[in-house]
């Protein structure tokens, strides 16, 4: 088959850690997988993308890579993959592959997702990316977990910040000054709680009189100001929006670091922003003004009435202030708007057992090659027991071989428990999506204001606003279950693959 009438496409591999190289989820099998795929089923793969490092943040140098190639090569309108969670970890990239009216094949989950597909394809493709999401936040408790601990412990859990080095002893991670710039640090709490300099002429002391290690940079107020506000350099230090007691050496006094924020706060429209950012409004970070685009803001009238209002900024948008009583009695109504018929749920819920029994075929491989080696590590405390019964070592060996192994058992075990906890999880998200979907308008109704607010954060990017009116812009893959919610009847369609059978609305088209 020539290239001029073959069937044009790219193929993607990725793999989450380094692991997974050693495990059998290679690139180099994942190309060979990709291969036998288009040859048998007349593809002709003009290019290969990849990445392989951790890509739980969007940014990921072969799947940008790939996204500029297809928008460069617009001839070409699908992608090959492994399975989803291959593809993408967050719903930005889904969006960015969508944008681009791509369709996706799913190799071992027989799939193809695109503009094409029918509706439940393409919600049951969506909940799946939720749930690579899911997985991999599971995945990551056991790093949250560890901070914990840190934190607990007075220790600062991430990088140095200026004026400090990180020094392990006893296995321990702990801040201690670095030398020069910790004096710089010092010398701007001295200038600015002397009350004679702004933040700015606090910066301009420094760079007239050099105290930087380089030179060539200069210290800017921004700098000055962050390093007067991090509690870090009085002892404490914050993490995640929480103060904690550190270990650490402190730079300078409490007394000094108080004075220090006093003199800030000392500005009276900054502290009148700052109260005003602490308000509690239900729909910050929810509204967009339907009309020119801009943010919503709000404000309190009478101590009372909260009003929301589009910033119109360099606009000459007319909408007026609306309230936010008034909003929040319209979406009662829209969340009535999502509705899951019976037999959809049915059907939805064996297709994401499927999904789960692909995905534990993965991390199966890494469960056995740990309870291998912990297998191992017990065979080796055996022999170091009865070694020591035997005088074959001594004492001090025994003891620090002893606590090397079990430490390393230790960690084998806690793995094992994060992906037994992660693959439980990975199971039951999508049928608690579904759950959510099938219930949400009671749910929602007996919610309190928080819970309301986070149910709505979670089924929609936000709401644009227009003539005093809500209008949802819903997140996939909950938008399907709007689009078809005014069908009164589902019948069962049979899909272009003809081992599949779907479920889809009769308006569906």
């Amino acid at each position: 088959m020539t290239d001029k009438n073959a069937k044009l496409c790219v193929a993607y591999c990725r793999v989450s850690s380094k692991r997974q190289l050693k495990e059998g989820f290679s690139i180099p099998a994942q190309k060979r997988y990709l291969k036998d795929f288009s040859r048998t089923n007349s593809y002709v793969i003009k290019e290969f993308f990849e990445d392989d490092e951790t890509a739980g943040k969007k940014g990921r140098e072969g799947f940008e890579a790939m996204l500029k190639y297809l928008k460069k090569n617009k001839k070409i309108k699908t992608i090959i993959v492994e399975k989803t969670d291959r593809m993408y970890r967050n719903f930005r990239d889904y969006i960015d592959i969508e944008d681009l009216g791509l369709d996706i094949i799913l190799v071992k989950e027989n799939e193809v997702v695109g503009p094409n597909a029918n509706s439940h394809t393409k919600f049951i493709h969506g909940i799946k990316v939720l749930m690579a999401k899911n997985f991999l936040d599971n995945l990551s408790e056991e790093v949250i977990k560890g901070y914990n601990e840190k934190l607990q412990q007075g220790l600062y859990p991430s990088n140095p910040m200026f004026g400090y080095r990180t020094e392990k002893i006893d296995g321990k991670r702990f801040l201690v000054p670095k030398d020069k710039e910790s004096n710089v640090v010092k010398r701007i709490f001295d200038l600015y709680s002397s009350g004679l300099y702004s933040v700015q002429a606090v910066a301009d002391k420094l760079n007239e009189e050099g105290l930087l290690l380089d030179l060539s940079k200069k210290v800017n107020k921004s700098s000055v100001h962050t390093i007067l506000r991090n509690p870090v350099y009085n002892g404490d230090f914050k993490w995640k929006g929480q103060v904690y007691k550190g270990v650490h050496e402190p730079l300078v006094s409490k007394s000094i670091w108080k004075e220090c924020q006093s003199i800030l706060s000392r500005n009276p429209n900054k502290s009148q922003a700052n109260r005003y950012n602490t308000l509690s409004f239900f729909f910050r970070g929810l509204l967009i003004c339907g009309e020119c685009g801009r943010t919503v803001t709000f404000e309190r009238k009478k101590k009372k009435y909260v009003y929301c209002r589009c910033t119109k900024h360099n606009t000459n948008c007319k909408q007026k202030p609306v309230r936010e009583k008034v909003l929040l009695d319209q979406t009662e109504d829209i969340i009535k708007q999502i509705n899951v018929p019976k037999e959809v749920v049915e059907f939805v819920t064996e297709a994401l057992k499927e999904s789960f029994e692909l995905k534990r075929e993965t991390y199966n491989v890494r469960i056995k090659s740990l309870k291998a080696e912990n297998s191992k590590i017990e065979s080796k405390l055996d022999k170091l027991y009865d070694d020591r019964l035997e005088s074959k070592i001594d004492e001090e060996f025994y003891d620090r071989t002893y606590e090397a192994l079990k430490t390393k058992k230790a960690q084998i075990t806690s793995e094992l428990d994060k992906f037994d906890q992660a693959s439980h999880e990975y199971q039951n998200i999508g049928l608690e999506i579904l759950e959510l979907a099938k219930n949400v308008s009671r749910i929602y109704r007996q919610a309190n204001d928080e819970e309301k607010k986070q149910i709505l954060g979670f089924l929609l990017s936000n709401f644009y606003l227009m003539d005093g009116k809500l209008i949802p812009n819903w997140k996939k893959p909950f938008e399907l279950l709007v689009k078809h919610t005014s069908c009164s009847e589902w019948q069962a369609h049979q899909d272009l693959n003809p081992n599949f059978w779907f479920w889809r609305p009769t308006c569906y088209h």
